[in-house]
Parts: C-alpha cells; structure tokens; sequence
C-alpha cells in the first residue's frame, strides 16, 4: 500500500513547524526536511530565495514531537571496498655457485638491418587535358556578349 503526498505551499510553512515524515523538494527526490526537525529561519529564506513553489511530505505537522538528537539521526553509510591484498615477495635463498656453461644457452639474435622503403610525400600530378580542339575565345568579346548567352 502507497502512502500519500501531501503538498505544501511553501508560502504557509512558518518558522519551528515540524513533520512527522522527511519533506521533500518538489522533485520528490531531494529532502529539505528531516522528519522531526523544525524549520529554521535560514529554511524558509532558502525557500523564498531559490524561489520554490511547494513542498511534498509522507507525514504529517506535528507539534507534540521532540526534536531527534544529532546522535540518533541516521546518516548514510559509506564504506569503502577492501583495498587488495599485496602479495608478499618471497626472497630466494642463494644457489650455491656452480659451474654451468653458458654456450648452450640460446642468445638473443640481433635485428637485420631492413632498409626503409622510399615514401613519397608529393601530391600525385594532374593529368593534363587535351585543349587542342577548343577555339581561343577573347575574354573582352565574352563579357560583351554575356547577356545574350
């Protein structure tokens, strides 16, 4: 069973007005308001200067009800992972000195020097356009008779 919002007008909550559920911005996401814990001048300023319409609550204007002490007011728990466990280096004990040869032992080989290839960084050329078959036109003739074409 859901439990009912209550809106409040934020123009009618007064100074020391306490509920008896958390009251909530207007996005019902955000407290304002612990439950027990009377509005203070500072609130209602906050209210009036961020210019909030109203107010939405579970519970209900109490009056009767003690304000909770800051000891008994839950707060989120935060807890951080484990951090990982180092393993412990383990030191190897000395290997008495024998005598091992060593030219059985495969040595790196060293690189063969491979030429770069050549690179061109040079635009690739145009190909030029046979213009052997147009006429020569007089660019003074061509504006003369612009309109007309």
């Amino acid at each position: 069973m859901g439990s009912v919002k209550t809106k409040l007008e934020c123009s009618k909550i007064t100074e020391g007005v306490r509920f008896s559920k958390p009251v909530f911005f207007n996005d019902g996401k955000n407290m304002f308001l612990a439950a027990g814990c009377p509005a203070k001048k500072y609130h209602l300023e906050a209210l009036r200067r961020w210019e909030i319409p109203y107010l939405w609550t579970d519970g209900t204007e109490v009056e009767d009800m003690p304000e909770l002490p800051a000891d008994k007011i839950l707060e989120p728990i935060v807890t951080r992972p484990p951090a990982p466990k180092v393993p412990e280096k383990t030191v190897l004990s000395p290997v008495e000195s024998e005598d091992v040869d060593v030219s059985s032992f495969d040595k790196p080989k060293e690189p063969e020097y491979v030429r770069p290839k050549a690179v061109s960084y040079a635009a690739p050329r145009k190909p030029k356009v046979d213009r052997s078959g147009e006429e020569e036109v007089n660019i003074e003739d061509f504006i003369e008779n612009f309109d007309e074409l």
